[in-house]
């Protein structure tokens, strides 16, 4: 029997928190019965109808599900997965084909279990068909959700703990709907709101940010609590418009990208000692779109020299396009 397991470790959704949980031995047996395999960007990790011969759990990375119809050859994707989800469990589990096929969206880490070695760790870690477990009762609710969504013009609400964001992002996108997206914490007090038409985002507000960056921010901290509240035909405001039509795939595939970076880049960024201020007049970025937020906080710094990890709050870009430059420009001696 596991030992020292929680039900609070066990029900996320990250597998990595889940492996947390285990004590030393678990942990190392987990990597004996499985291998990192690197995928480079745009490569199908399984098809629709093959065989179900592994599972995955994505360790760096994100990849698209997606469903091809036989008939007339159209695909359609179901969304996105990254840093912490499995693939393919569903199939060994049940012992029939893939029911989608996955593909990788950008150079990805994965870890894989053949079937005899999931079989294995189910047998000798019985936790982890526990883990398993509420992941396939998750997703029975969370595609219970989508299906009344789209069949229906009602306000809906959830709690964050048994639905996550990048879930109510997608249904909202799938099902075409206009309305706003409320978030509340666990007292009920508003964090942000986003409204939807036709099911891509139009405006954003999240804290203190407005706009594209409010979306983006949201995405960066997972392990939200509190609920939300979709409100079907809610006419938006004309604040904190995102300029750009952007749909909410587009916006996805950007946060979780994002989100799957952030760690190491915050951890990077923590370890600037001191105050940092402006050693450049102009500021110089590899990536040319972040440009605008490098010369905005190089002048933030002209007027107002600060620590790294206060420099956020004080600008309208998300905090990991706020890390993103202060660690560029750091390295190239333009702020210090």
């Amino acid at each position: 029997m596991d030992s020292g397991v929680t039900k609070k470790a066990v029900s996320r959704r990250d597998f990595f928190s889940f492996c947390t949980s285990l004590d030393i031995k678990k942990r190392q047996l987990l990597g004996q019965l499985s291998k990192v395999i690197h995928v480079p960007p745009n490569v199908i990790i399984f098809k629709q109808g093959e065989p179900s011969e592994s599972l995955y759990i994505i360790n760096k990375g994100v990849v698209e599900v997606f469903v091809q119809n036989t008939e007339n050859n159209k695909t359609q994707s179901l969304g996105y997965l990254s840093r912490g989800d499995c693939l393919g469990e569903i199939g060994l589990l049940t012992s029939v084909p893939r029911s989608a096929s996955v593909r990788s969206c950008e150079e990805c880490s994965l870890q894989y279990f053949s079937e005899e070695n999931f079989y294995r760790l189910i047998d000798q870690v019985p936790s982890f068909f526990h883990y398993l477990s509420v992941i396939l009762a998750e997703r029975l609710q969370k595609t219970s959700y989508m299906a009344f969504l789209n069949s229906n013009c009602l306000d809906l609400s959830g709690n964050l703990l048994n639905f996550d964001l990048v879930t109510v992002f997608q249904t909202i996108g799938h099902s075409s709907k206009t309305g706003e997206l409320r978030i509340r914490d666990e007292t009920s007090r508003e964090l942000g709101k986003f409204s939807f038409r036709a099911g891509s985002p139009t405006h954003a507000q999240w804290a203190h940010l407005h706009g594209i960056h409010a979306i983006w921010e949201l995405f960066l901290h997972p392990e939200l609590n509190g609920t939300f509240a979709f409100y079907i035909d809610s006419i938006p405001s004309d604040e904190d418009v995102i300029q750009d039509k952007i749909s909410s795939t587009e916006v996805l595939m950007n946060a979780l990208q994002m989100r799957d970076e952030f760690p190491a880049l915050a951890e990077e960024v923590e370890k600037y000692p001191g105050v940092l201020s402006a050693k450049a007049d102009v500021a110089s970025m590899d990536d040319e779109s972040l440009q605008p937020v490098a010369q905005a906080v190089l002048d933030f710094l002209k007027a107002t020299p600060a620590p790294a990890m206060d420099i956020h709050p004080l600008m309208p870009y998300s905090e990991f396009h706020i890390f993103k430059v202060v660690s560029e420009m750091a390295a190239k001696g333009q702020i210090g």
